[in-house]
């Protein structure tokens, strides 16, 4: 009987203690759960990746210089087989030595380097919004995390009151078998339910501390088993609001991207004019037939032009526009399937305002009903079996109500989360 009681009082003051808690907010979830999770780095990452990149590119308009050399030897070489009175015609050595320093400097290149260069900035906004796009998915889990947390802490709640409410009538049963009113049974009875009740309550425990465990590793925080966690209040689904998904955002990039390429495409057929200046030492220099070392300068400039590729650019441009189809298509499907979610959370949200409504008066015919047969279990009138069910029925219709508001808040974050507000 001391232990029975023992038992009622820790369960008591576990409940005192776990309200002077700080409370969890699901805000404080989902921003800690971004602001800490791994992938976070790679937005920190890409952008060094792409300015390495576009500092590459950058010189390209800068001199590129290389230093040359050459030695070689040949089988034979350009003779003149005249043979003129008192003139002595040079020939040229069949080994050549050459050493030069060579530098190209780019004039125009068709637009080529500015277009590689958005393509590179394109491509980085695509990289970070994909990390954008893979941090807001972790969201929905954080979220299908709380809410069962919030479910099992209101499951506990419940069972908590009955706990209390089996433990006031223990007592009074107990004073009536004193008196010789009451059975022994009941009293046993009593007993049992609260047993049953303490199960309930540890597989809750466990089930919680495993959740909150979860939510912890997508935090990156050790979180307190024992905290309480605090229901979203404040909510609204607008049926008119806009849609702000990453998702949207990730389509116009690709897009972005796609039309970079189609610029880069289109340059290959301008033409490129750059300029060249080389100094060496060698034999033979540019006099071919002085067989002695000599130093030698060269300057110029080139012009290229690739004006007809045979309509390989026309067909890299239909590539890169059939490809502007499929992300078109994509974000059609993406659209389509967002609306046929945001109908379901909407529908869900209308269904749970009409079933709280109900359960609000199921609660008062039940606890009628409880009173009813709480004093006719204290006249001895009935057994305590028959006022053990009709207190489970009481807390069942408690706890489905407040289900339903927990329900009717998921879904409402559910419905702000499609569309890019949560």
């Amino acid at each position: 009987m001391k232990k029975l009681f023992l038992l009622i009082c820790l369960f008591a003051v576990f409940k005192g203690a776990a309200q002077t808690l700080d409370s969890i907010s699901l805000s404080y979830c989902l921003s800690q759960t971004v602001a800490n999770y791994p992938l976070i780095k790679q937005q920190d990452i890409y952008p060094m990746i792409a300015k390495l990149k576009i500092n590459n590119l950058d010189k390209n308009y800068l001199p590129q210089m290389s230093i040359n050399g050459l030695a070689s030897y040949q089988s034979d070489v350009t003779k003149i087989s005249i043979n003129i009175p008192g003139i002595k015609i040079p020939e040229v050595n069949k080994d050549i030595y050459k050493l030069s320093l060579d530098v190209n400097q780019t004039v125009y290149d068709g637009g080529m380097t500015k277009a590689q260069k958005n393509i590179e900035n394109a491509g980085l906004q695509i990289d970070k919004q994909n990390v954008s796009v893979s941090l807001y998915n972790l969201k929905e889990s954080v979220i299908q995390l709380y809410f069962n947390i919030l479910l099992l802490q209101e499951n506990e709640k419940q069972l908590y009151v009955v706990t209390d409410d089996l433990g006031g009538k223990l007592k009074t049963i107990e004073s009536g078998v004193r008196n010789g009113v009451q059975l022994k049974t009941n009293a046993d009875l009593i007993r049992i339910e609260i047993l049953k009740t303490k199960q309930q309550l540890d597989d809750i425990a466990n089930s919680k501390e495993a959740s909150i465990s979860m939510l912890g590793l997508f935090m990156n925080i050790q979180l307190n088993p024992k905290a309480i966690f605090a229901a979203p209040q404040n909510l609204t689904a607008p049926t008119n609001e806009t849609n702000v998904r990453e998702e949207l955002k990730l389509f116009d990039y690709q897009l972005n991207r796609l039309d970079q390429m189609k610029k880069l495409s289109t340059g290959k057929n301008l033409p490129r004019l750059s300029v060249f200046a080389q100094a060496g030492y060698g034999r033979p220099g540019l006099n071919m037939l002085d067989p002695d070392f000599n130093d030698f300068y060269m300057v110029g400039a080139r012009l290229s032009w690739n004006f007809w590729n045979w309509n390989q650019t026309k067909n890299d441009i239909k590539i890169l526009d059939y490809q502007k189809e499929l992300i078109d298509n994509q974000k059609e499907i993406f659209d389509k399937s967002l609306k046929i979610s945001l109908e379901k959370e909407l529908s869900d949200i209308q269904k749970y305002n009409e079933q709280i409504d109900e359960d609000k008066e199921i609660i008062k015919l039940r606890e009628n009903v409880v009173k009813a047969y709480s004093s006719q279990l204290d006249n001895g009138v009935i057994t305590a079996t028959d006022y053990i069910t009709q207190l489970t029925n009481k807390s069942q219709a408690i706890l489905q109500f407040e289900t339903h508001k927990l329900m009717q808040k998921r879904a409402t974050v559910n419905y702000l989360y499609l569309l890019g507000k949560f």
